[in-house]
């Protein structure tokens, strides 16, 4: 069965409940609850309209993301902003610098792994030997850079 017709036989049927409730008398009070009711039938049925349009989406509108500000009455911001935790920034003095052909930085695997916390979990992508002729690790500052990694400020 549709939903409109659903719809349609439960409205008939609430408003003949009303009508068989009472005994038959027209008084003014009748005449208000059953507009009353009419109108309380049509704003539901003007609710299941909207959320079967909407796919099955409630809207909800004038929520605000902002709980962490407060206005002043000019309109700005003040207070404390929500507290991100992200990375945490690589060692600036872990930085070598590596001599081929053209200049590179890397950051030093031993370095790391003393000073950094999360150096086990440094993508494996960014690794690469320090030297030509040495035994030593370490990993691309500029790939680090580009996989969303910064170095800490200078101290």
């Amino acid at each position: 069965m549709s939903a409109k017709f659903i719809t349609a036989i439960l409205m008939i049927a609430a408003t003949i409940t009303t009508f068989a409730a009472a005994p038959v008398r027209a008084d003014s009070d009748d005449v208000k609850r059953v507009l009353r009711t009419a109108a309380g039938l049509y704003i539901a049925g003007r609710l299941i309209q909207e959320f079967q349009n909407n796919g099955g989406k409630i809207e909800v509108h004038g929520s605000h993301r902002h709980k962490y500000y407060r206005y002043n009455q000019h309109g700005y911001r003040y207070g404390h902003k929500p507290r991100q935790y992200g990375r945490a920034p690589l060692p600036r003095h872990c930085v070598v610098q590596v001599n081929s052909r053209y200049t590179k930085y890397a950051l030093g695997s031993m370095c790391l792994r003393h000073n950094y916390r999360a150096a086990h979990k440094l993508p494996k992508s960014c690794s690469m030997k320090l030297g030509r002729h040495t035994n030593r690790w370490g990993y691309s500052l500029r790939c680090l850079r580009n996989k969303g990694y910064r170095l800490a400020g200078r101290h």
